[in-house]
């Protein structure tokens, strides 16, 4: 999207290729940071305003700009102050609430001690519903992948939207339902970039912050306060919740704004000694939100088949790991 490209120049890098300075290519966003040895960020500076942080024992954000951040004993954020909303609500704080496993429950949204908008998960872990007060949405989930949405009490044949995906976890390509098909256009990060309908022409079109804080536009680029596609997946093929202004990334939910996750991970120091901290900015994804993907490659491996030989594609994941070596990991066969 014209204007939205962004330059790291010469000293965009620090010694350990962490980025500590980028500038958007319209001169409206310039961002630079000062990193602790793991990642956190003491301070960040956007179009010269500096907001300085601070962080307890186990990485977690206690402050930023002098407001608190509050967590439950588990390390879950209950509480993310107004200084680092984007939407809708960016002069009041948000208020959460999570589970005995860590995924969260309820968010207060205007500050009121009620819950505006809760989550259902199932036993599988996954996040099978949400209700916002006005609307409670059924999402419809194979494997790891939302292949429907419904309005709760609709019948099953007449779904508010399906899903189709290509070969990536989270790569969708086609919407169909209310309001008529739409694709979804990416870039290398999986991040959706465009949206269009049936006749090929554009209907939204999507930029994202480093660490991918949305800004939506209509087709003649006209920023836009809400999708008025009603599309939710944006940033590495991620689902932004509006009213959060949070991401659902499967075990967490991403704080876009803050550049970290609400919690911590759930399976420890597979990324990095920063258990909050986010490593997949600008070259990576982490769609389960537990560990960083580096690279999707496909391969071809034998198979049997009936005593003939047959060859059949498997997709892996290189995967970073802190020792810096690699590693790799079953993706989805195809």
């Amino acid at each position: 999207m014209s204007g939205y490209g962004f330059d790291v120049g010469t000293s965009g890098y620090d010694d350990e290729d962490l980025l500590v300075a980028w500038n958007r290519d319209d001169n409206n966003l310039d961002q630079a940071w000062n990193l602790s040895l793991v990642g956190d960020w003491n301070s960040v500076t956007e179009n010269a305003s500096t907001q300085s942080r601070t962080h307890g024992p186990t990485h977690e954000l206690l402050t930023a700009a002098g407001q608190a951040i509050t967590h439950d004993a588990k390390g879950n954020q209950t509480s993310i102050p107004a200084v680092l909303r984007v939407s809708p609500s960016p002069n009041l704080p948000l208020s959460l609430q999570w589970d005995f496993e860590n995924k969260l429950i309820s968010a207060d949204t205007d500050n009121d001690a009620v819950a505006d908008v809760t989550y259902q998960w199932d036993a599988l872990g996954r996040r099978v519903g949400r209700d916002d007060g006005t609307t409670a949405t059924v999402f419809v989930e194979s494997g790891q992948q939302t292949i429907a949405d419904y309005t709760s009490g609709t019948a099953a044949t007449s779904p508010t939207y399906n899903y189709v995906y290509a070969s990536y976890i989270d790569e969708p390509v086609m919407r169909a339902g209310t309001g008529g098909t739409r694709y979804y256009h990416r870039g290398q990060q999986y991040s959706v970039i465009a949206m269009t309908n049936g006749g090929g022409s554009i209907t939204e079109r999507y930029a994202y912050s480093v660490y991918g804080t949305p800004t939506i536009t209509d087709a003649s680029g006209t920023t836009l306060t809400t999708s008025a596609e009603n599309n939710r997946y944006t940033y590495t093929g991620r689902e932004f919740d509006e009213a959060l202004g949070l991401y659902h990334y499967r075990a967490r939910m991403y704080d876009s704004v803050a550049g970290r996750f609400c919690s911590r991970d759930p399976i420890g120091y597979s990324d990095g000694l920063n258990l909050y901290r986010n490593y997949f900015s600008l070259a990576a994804t982490d769609p389960t939100g537990l560990e960083t993907w580096l690279e999707q490659k496909v391969i071809a491996v034998p198979k049997k088949t009936g005593g003939c030989g047959g060859m059949k594609s498997k997709i892996k994941f290189e995967l970073k790991s802190d020792n810096l070596l690699g590693n790799w990991a079953n993706g989805l066969l195809i």
